[in-house]
């Protein structure tokens, strides 16, 4: 069995391995008084969404698709994604599970663990892959999977992909298009009608 066979097994069995390891903690008195069913819910949806990328890449067709390699990259960029989703304090104590099987499968005890080249790679990878899916929405296997993802799934992953890089501010040298010292002739509010 190859290494992304491995790995997409690990991605698939991820919520039902997690279901298991978090009901265990609903008979303690101490977890009673936590809002359990919350954090749950989205270490959960965010355990089946590996599992979704993880099932649908067997439907991924493209030049680099038959390369095991690249579709291992998508679901290692996939653990980061979600990761760097869950990477604050108080996440690490509520998603510890999660958190948990990530390292496990991933073989490492953080995710900064991984080269620089690697993280990068599958990160791009999984960049490639969502336009694959964001072009691929409507299709009958891949539209939940589609519709799992957060909103700002492409935000995400270029804050993974660039930590660093400035928000840039409005440049009139540069932006010809719209400039905002300039009002328009007309306005449409309720009574007004255009």
């Amino acid at each position: 069995m190859s290494d992304f066979k491995v790995l997409q097994q690990k991605a698939i069995d991820l919520p039902a391995n997690l279901t298991q390891s978090k009901t265990s903690l609903f008979g303690t008195f101490f977890c009673s008084c936590l809002p359990l069913n919350q954090i749950n819910t989205q270490l959960l949806r965010d355990a089946r969404l590996i599992k979704m990328v993880a099932e649908s890449l067997n439907f991924y067709k493209k030049e680099k698709a038959d390369s095991d390699k690249f579709k291992s990259d998508v679901l290692v960029g996939m653990y980061i994604f979600i990761w760097g989703r869950h990477d604050t304090p108080i996440q690490w104590i509520w998603d510890k599970p999660l958190l948990d099987s990530i390292r496990s499968h991933l073989q490492v005890q953080d995710i900064h663990d991984l080269d620089n080249e690697s993280y990068r790679r599958s990160l791009l990878a999984l960049q490639e892959y969502y336009a694959w899916l964001m072009d691929n929405q409507y299709t009958a296997e891949l539209n939940y999977t589609w519709h799992s993802f957060p909103l700002e799934t492409q935000n995400i992953i270029h804050d993974l992909l660039w930590p660093d890089e400035p928000e840039t501010e409005y440049d009139p040298e540069i932006n010809t298009e719209y400039d905002p010292d300039v009002e328009n002739s007309w306005s449409c509010g309720i009574f007004n009608y255009c």
